[in-house]
């Protein structure tokens, strides 16, 4: 009462929830409140057959001994997936080459203005694609509305020169002018088109070219920043795809580069961060770097395939959210990247129908008719116990194991004491515990 009220569905953001506010974006602005004028509002919130509903934490200690899933058939499909990088990263293509060649992601994604295409290292990028075995998608930001022809010959003659063929070119914004002049530059790439930010502004484009895919990016740190509303927000994921098959219906959805950290914000400056402190849009999140940001990359992949996106592209190799680093002058791993280590060495992975309120993710790829290989990951901050036959039904793991990434095996490789952040668990016929924000595989 007392003003007129909107509904934001901030799953936009990527955030599991919604906001209710005024005054109406519909009605104008600025508008004038006299002195000694009393605005006096009133909210009234009912919950009809409130459906029983805990925090993630009180789910995963009250659970029962062993979770048990199906899988789905629908939710198989082949998931290009990627890595993002940064044209800085040419510098040290050397450096980088064996840790790409143990990934081998399926594409690097570079975003680049075209304004600073000219000082790019397209013969260092050429090295990085041959070191990974893989494809490039371009971003280009900042494309001039008038000279975009102009702009796009001049790249196009720079990326023949270094011999790099992009597997995609996406230029924004993507107007029809602007992609069909990125159409006729490129040819035989797919031209992309959406936004370089987030779902929210791909869903209010409204002069988008024809294009080949619709992309965009998302930030698990739009509006909050706390563990639990980071892990919530992958619930949202789903849905944004559910948008885009109502407003473009049949169009592939390539998505990222994407991290915990915001990128690239569409909403002002970004706040300062050296990455110690959860804030919000910060580039730089500390759980990125730590066994959150593992068991979040895959609950976040597996989000996406469960939603049936065509392509997407994770974190990047070097910086905020890097996949590596740098420690007394030698590069060394995240545990993340030995979440993607494993996602990338196949495809056709499938998203496993897990209970939702018992924060565990699974996903698995069948390499042959006997074979398949599963990655799990615990999202919460309590042990989590799963049945190994919801894994392999029928049995078959008398004689297998699992291995998994927690808090000590990954302290114990810091430490030196270990070769490999991968412990060893006996697949006895017991359910498998994971520890909080545990990764597991097994390959049976």
């Amino acid at each position: 009462e007392g003003d007129v009220f909107e509904l934001e569905d901030q799953r936009n953001n990527a955030d599991a929830s919604f906001k209710v506010y005024s005054r109406s974006n519909f009605m104008p602005r600025p508008y004038r409140l006299r002195a000694g004028q009393s605005v006096r509002q009133a909210v009234e919130l009912q919950l009809t057959n409130p459906p029983v509903l805990a925090s993630a934490h009180a789910l995963a200690s009250s659970q029962p001994a062993a979770n048990r899933f199906d899988m789905p058939a629908s939710t198989a499909l082949r998931l290009g997936l990627g890595i993002g990088i940064e044209h800085a990263d040419a510098a040290h293509a050397v450096a980088l080459a064996p840790w790409l060649g143990q990934l081998a992601p399926s594409h690097l994604h570079l975003r680049i203005d075209t304004s600073d295409s000219a000082a790019v290292d397209w013969e260092g990028i050429q090295r990085l694609l041959e070191a990974a075995g893989a494809q490039l998608r371009l971003d280009l930001t900042q494309v001039p509305s008038d000279g975009a022809e102009q702009a796009f010959a001049r790249l196009a003659m720079a990326l023949a020169a270094a011999g790099v063929t992009p597997e995609s070119v996406t230029p924004f914004p993507s107007t029809p002018p602007v992609v069909d002049a990125a159409r006729q530059a490129f040819p035989g790439c797919g031209i992309g088109g959406g936004t370089p930010y987030f779902f929210t502004q791909l869903n209010r484009l409204e002069d988008l070219g024809r294009v080949d895919h619709l992309t965009f990016t998302t930030s698990a740190l739009v509006h909050g920043a706390d563990d639990e509303s980071v892990m919530a927000g992958l619930q949202s994921l789903p849905w944004m795809m559910e948008t885009l098959a109502s407003t473009h219906p049949g169009v592939p959805v390539h998505v990222g580069p994407s991290a915990i950290g915001t990128r690239i914000s569409p909403l002002g400056a970004q706040p300062d961060s050296d990455g110690s402190r959860r804030q919000a849009l910060a580039r730089h999140d500390p759980r990125s770097r730590a066994l959150f940001g593992a068991a979040w990359l895959l609950g976040y992949v597996a989000a996406w395939i469960r939603a049936g996106a065509d392509g997407l592209s994770m974190l990047t190799l070097l910086g905020p959210s890097g996949l590596l680093f740098e420690q007394a002058g030698r590069l060394r791993p995240c545990p993340a990247f030995y979440a993607l280590q494993w996602l990338m060495a196949g495809q056709h992975w499938q998203a496993i129908d897990l209970p939702k309120d018992r924060g565990v993710v699974c996903v698995r790829r069948r390499d042959t008719h006997d074979t398949s290989v599963v990655l799990l990951a615990n999202l919460g901050l309590q042990e989590v116990a799963v049945a190994p036959e919801a894994i392999a039904p029928g049995g078959g793991l008398a004689d297998s194991h699992f291995q998994l990434i927690d808090a000590a095996a990954w302290q114990a490789f810091e430490a030196g004491s270990s070769s490999s952040p991968w412990r060893s668990v006996g697949a006895d016929g017991a359910p498998l515990k994971l520890p909080p924000l545990a990764i597991a595989r097994l390959r049976r």
